[in-house]
């Protein structure tokens, strides 16, 4: 026919490749519901009850309160004021905050007045100005010239600066000149300032030899030889080096210039 013959011809002209590719579009158009609805029935039969996609990769996992057991899901059980965690080992459950576990239940945690949960849920803390006792939490008897410390336990509490405790009160430091009180009040008074020490209660100037410098501690030497000299008793001797040498990082003593060793007193080449 006249349609028919026109059908020809149009195909004829197309050319080989344009019409492999126009086959190929019919089929993808026919066929992709097909394909789509057949790849989603896999899916189904593959995942069990109770079970959804991973939202990673391919696969599947329970619903929120199952768990794998063999093929499927089963569903877990827990006590009241519990929530299940997601885990596949153990019982697959926590108790709730402000319960602790207890023979397979959720007891509550009795907080005591003043205190309350602490991080970890695991049991309580007293709040600040109470510390914890047999009863719960008791207040912090706090002395005239004294104040809350971040620590509850011992006393909780420390003198001010320029006091020290004295049978559980806070009482002036007596400090001689050159002195300033310590805030270690359990173990001293007081401390000399910079540049001088303690003798026979008081506060007396640091004599420190010719090329020294005074060292920011209040125990052990309170000076140190500058670099370039070392100690020796009560004064700062220069550091002597060979030839071929230099300070090494203390900068009280010397070594030697690579490729050089030291051999006593002096560096030389080894052999």
């Amino acid at each position: 026919s006249r349609c028919g013959s026109r059908g020809q011809n149009g195909l004829a002209r197309l050319g080989l490749g344009n019409l492999i590719s126009l086959l190929f579009l019919i089929a993808a158009v026919t066929c992709a519901p097909t394909g789509i609805t057949f790849a989603q029935e896999g899916l189904a039969q593959l995942r069990p009850l109770n079970a959804h996609s991973a939202p990673y990769g391919t696969g599947w996992e329970c619903n929120y309160g199952y768990r794998i057991e063999g093929t499927g899901c089963m569903k877990m059980s827990k006590p009241d004021n519990a929530h299940f965690n997601g885990s596949s080992y153990g019982e697959g459950w926590d108790c709730d905050r402000g319960f602790r576990r207890s023979e397979g239940s959720c007891d509550a945690i009795a907080i005591p007045e003043n205190a309350y949960l602490n991080s970890s849920d695991t049991g309580w803390v007293c709040k600040r100005g109470y510390k914890r006792s047999l009863s719960g939490c008791e207040l912090i008897q706090i002395p005239a010239n004294g104040h809350l410390t971040k620590y509850s336990y011992s006393t909780g509490w420390k003198c001010d600066r320029g006091y020290r405790v004295q049978a559980g009160e806070c009482i002036p430091v007596d400090a001689p000149a050159n002195a300033f009180s310590s805030e270690k009040s359990d173990r001293a008074d007081w401390q000399c300032g910079r540049g001088f020490r303690k003798q026979n209660g008081t506060c007396v100037a640091v004599k420190i030899p010719e090329n020294s410098y005074l060292r920011d501690a209040f125990s052990g030497n309170s000076w140190e030889c500058k670099r370039g000299y070392r100690q020796s008793g009560d004064v700062c001797e220069l550091v002597r080096m060979p030839a071929n040498a230099h300070l090494d990082y203390t900068g009280s003593d010397w070594e030697c210039d690579p490729p050089f060793t030291k051999k006593s007193s002096r560096c030389v080449l080894p052999q």
